[in-house]
């Protein structure tokens, strides 16, 4: 399979991802809390359960047997991988998706500068060209007719906290992730270091509190749906994992900038298939800025593999 295939597939379990979220927020009872906090430590337990049952998989012995460096390299990739939901959540709960989703496209700038100071990774002019046509395409596809960006400065600084952070660990799983030890090592170490940041969280009574109100708040179907949500996003860091090991770090977060694109054709989908939830999935309009921004990202698409 190669590199763009590989990462080509996070954009699109995070549009699926985005779509039960969006579910779980439009079903759920009204005074569900289910904040940034509360996410974050679910996202942990979560992501423990998925480590001990891959250890289970392949033996522990295996998993011993990473080097104590690769071992806190993997730990802190995983911390910082929880940072970024956090802010990412946090951001959310301030300001329309739209305009988040705008500011994520600062996230393949943040890798290509990690990529060139810690990896000497060099693009050529082509991919460079490939990058702004794909982030252009999707900002059209994202941005809808007639709604408003405002740019509040406290969502900014959370959401260039977000890339921040999701670029540093994709740096730090492609150093602490590398030939010598196995794939599913390293990302049994990398989702330990999730459950640490989110031992860590729930020491903090607000952020305990905000757990008990998303389990309080939601009933069983939502939880599900909620843990579904969170399988998809464990799909999407584990194909990240992989692309980065073959490829630039830059050229991995600029194909996941086509995220937008996912979700609008999902969506599409979704309203034919699933008349009866128009109040959960909003169906969009393929209007010509759209499939303008949809050539530019396929001519990105195209440049980049050449």
């Amino acid at each position: 399979m190669s590199w763009i295939t590989i990462a080509l597939l996070p954009p699109l379990f995070w549009s699926v991802a985005n779509y039960l979220d969006k579910y779980v927020m439009t079903k759920a009872k009204a005074d569900a809390s289910g904040g940034a906090y509360g996410l974050l430590i679910l996202s942990a337990a979560v992501s423990v359960v998925f480590a001990l049952i891959a250890t289970a998989c392949i033996g522990i012995e295996p998993v011993q047997a990473v080097s104590t460096r690769s071992k806190e390299l993997l730990l802190l990739s995983g911390a910082f991988e929880a940072l970024y939901i956090l802010f990412y959540f946090l951001a959310l709960g301030k300001e329309s998706a739209t305009t988040v989703n705008v500011l994520f496209q600062f996230g393949p700038i943040f890798s290509l500068v990690l990529g060139f100071l810690f990896l000497q990774e060099t693009l050529s002019p082509t991919r460079m060209l490939a990058i702004a046509l794909i982030l252009v395409g999707s900002l059209l596809v994202v941005k809808r007719a007639g709604e408003r960006l405002e740019m509040r400065r406290d969502v900014v600084g959370l959401m260039l906290l977000a890339c921040a952070f999701a670029a540093g660990f994709i740096l730090l799983f492609k150093l602490g992730g590398g030939e010598e030890i196995g794939f599913w090592q390293a990302v049994i170490w990398q989702y330990f270091g999730i459950g640490v940041l989110g031992v860590l969280a729930a020491c903090f009574g607000f952020a305990r509190e905000d757990f008990l109100a998303l389990l309080r708040g939601r009933g069983a179907r939502m939880l599900t749906v909620t843990v579904g949500a969170e399988g998809a996003n464990i799909a999407a860091i584990i194909a990240t994992n992989a692309a980065v090991l073959v490829a630039p770090i830059g050229l991995v977060s600029s194909v996941a900038s086509v995220q937008p694109i996912f979700v609008l054709l999902e969506g599409l989908v979704l309203a034919r298939l699933l008349p009866g939830l128009k109040d959960v999935f909003e169906t969009p309009r393929l209007t010509t800025r759209v499939l303008v921004g949809i050539l530019l990202a396929c001519v990105g698409g195209f440049l980049i593999v050449q």
